[in-house]
């Protein structure tokens, strides 16, 4: 009798290991979960630089129509064109600069004090590059002059004025906007399912993020 209970016993704890092929499902689905999990997370914290950076360009534009409406000078925003480096990326709007117009030095060349400094947007995030989307992808470029942007080689800017009375240098209609996206979209040819877009009343400077 004791025989039999003893080989009873060492059935059971034979039937309860796992067998290679077990264990090796078990790491294959922890691997899976893992993987998507990590995806989710970076995903997540792309959606989070996006909506911060747009929220800083919000901020700014609002600031920019206040400060010409309180010092009674226009303000320049300035955007800025060129290729990432670090990672290697194509040409697109990638940050932006304000400056408040002062006047005519005495050779009649504008003089502008710096409001804010050059605000890049987050690697990876750019101005979306149709102008349906942005605005400023229709104003004429120009490279930049002697100095200025060095830390941006071969650097494209367009500009706009806002002036004090809160009107703006863009386009009546449609309403001018600027669309912040991911770069890793650009090439889909359209706006992907996550953006964020500063609209700019062109009359009365009113700024929304939507």
């Amino acid at each position: 009798m004791k025989t039999n209970i003893r080989y009873k016993v060492l059935s059971g704890r034979e039937r309860s290991a796992f067998t290679l092929v077990e264990m090796l499902a078990v790491l294959v689905i922890l691997a899976v979960m893992i993987s998507v999990s990590a995806r989710m997370f970076r995903g997540g914290m792309e959606g989070q630089r996006l909506a911060v950076a747009a929220r800083q360009l919000a901020s700014d534009m609002k600031y920019a129509v206040l400060t010409a409406a309180k010092e009674d000078l226009p303000v320049e925003v300035r955007v800025l064109r060129f290729r990432s480096v670090d990672p290697p990326g194509e040409a697109h709007f990638r940050a932006y600069q304000l400056a408040v117009f002062m006047g005519l030095d005495v050779r009649g060349e504008p003089e502008y004090r710096q409001l804010t400094p050059v605000r890049r947007f987050p690697d990876g995030i750019i101005l979306a590059p149709g102008a349906d989307a942005t605005t400023v992808v229709k104003l004429p470029r120009r490279a930049a002059r002697n100095g200025e942007f060095t830390a941006f080689p071969g650097c494209e800017i367009v500009a706009f004025n806002i002036r004090p009375d809160g009107r703006s240098s863009l386009p009546r209609q449609p309403m001018p906007c600027l669309t912040l996206m991911e770069e890793t979209s650009a090439s889909t040819g359209g706006l992907p399912s996550n953006f964020w877009t500063v609209a700019m009343d062109a009359d009365t400077g009113f700024v929304k993020l939507y």
